[in-house]
């Protein structure tokens, strides 16, 4: 973090870590799609129409099996920093410490920009113990439950 500011957490996350599931499902979806559609070509004797599916579900598949980037997360004195993302405790509205049993744990923060309302959900690693990330929260910003039902699909 940047103005001499003491970092109190700080830990690397998988970009987008809470969409592994619904990418897994996401990929079965296409791929049965993508079979159809080839079905559909070979049946009616399209070879260009087959060669398009085939090339859109080689890409799709490359694309959605990338390794994750590594994003660093710091919270501070100031305020939350996501990547390159800095979002200070002013524009922060609340939070939530998402405890799951299998798939770990999620720190939801809602902030206002421009009128406009942003959840982010951050991963936090086993390293993070919640209580005190919590507790540090707390001297800045209010805890409020936030509905997470899409994490646990």
């Amino acid at each position: 973090m940047k103005n001499n500011e003491t970092i109190h957490f700080k830990w690397k996350s998988e970009k987008n870590e809470q969409l592994k599931k619904v990418n897994k499902r996401m990929l079965w979806l296409l791929g049965s799609l993508a079979f159809l559609l080839l079905f559909i070509a070979v049946v009616s004797h399209n070879q260009i129409f087959g060669f398009a599916v085939i090339l859109a579900s080689a890409i799709i598949y490359s694309i959605k099996k990338t390794e994750p980037e590594l994003l660093t997360i710091e919270i501070g004195d100031k305020g939350v920093r996501v990547y390159t993302s800095f979002i200070s405790y002013e524009k922060i509205l609340n939070f939530w410490i998402e405890e799951t049993v299998h798939d770990g744990d999620y720190l939801l923060i809602v902030s206002k920009r421009r009128k406009i309302y942003y959840t982010n959900v951050i991963s936090i690693t086993s390293d993070i113990e919640n209580k005190k990330l919590r507790n540090y929260l707390l001297q800045f910003i209010k805890e409020k439950e936030i509905d997470s039902s899409f994490l646990n699909n």
